[in-house]
Order: structure tokens, then sequence, then C-alpha cells
């Protein structure tokens, strides 16, 4: 039960990040379309997410990729970076269901017991 219950914390990390990500380069697109500058601090890719947080690219890599559970200090570092307070981030990981993550991690990882 605990390898179960750890896949679905990844694969919801996995697409939390993985949405803030696909969101902020979205952002980015529709700014470069207009010609406008795009503002520090956005995190469109992970290895922009890594520096914003303070973190190694392959921390945010291996979240993404559902190869690691985050700590509570990793998950902190990336709030910050996206200004999110904890809460908030709550109330988004309980909105991703059991089986959108377990797909998530199905498709990261290509297995899921």
């Amino acid at each position: 039960m605990k390898n179960h219950d750890e896949k679905i914390i990844k694969g919801k990390l996995s697409l939390f990040l993985t949405k803030i990500i696909e969101k902020d380069a979205t952002v980015k697109t529709e700014l470069e379309s207009q010609k406008k500058a795009v503002p520090p601090g956005l995190n469109f890719q992970d290895q922009e997410l890594a520096f914003n947080s303070h973190l190694r690219k392959a921390t945010i890599s291996e979240i993404i990729q559902c190869k690691r559970l985050a700590k509570l200090t990793t998950i902190i570092k990336f709030l910050k970076a996206i200004k999110m307070t904890f809460p908030e981030f709550a109330e988004e990981f309980e909105k991703i269901t059991i089986e959108e993550a377990q797909e998530q991690y199905q498709k990261k990882r290509g297995k899921v017991d």
C-alpha cells in the first residue's frame, strides 16, 4: 500500500508542476506573439522553474518524471517561485484525482502496480 500511495503522490506532484509549466509556457508564447517582453520569473520550462526555485534542474525533472518524491523543503521552494501559498497548493493538489495521478505516473514511468 505504501508504494501505491507514493505513486499517487508522485503522479499528483508531476501533474501539478507540469500544469504550472504549461500555463507559463502559454503565457510566454502569447507574449512573444504580441512582441512583448517575457518577464523574469516565468516558469515556462523545468529549468526555469529550477532556476527560480533555487533547485537543481535534475530535482525538478525527477519530480516531473515521477522518479522521486519531493521533500517539504523542495515544495516550499517551488511554491515560492510560483508565488503560491501552501494552502493554495494543497487545494490544487487535492483537486487532482487518484485516477489522474495514476495515469500520469503510468505515462511517465510506464508502469503501475
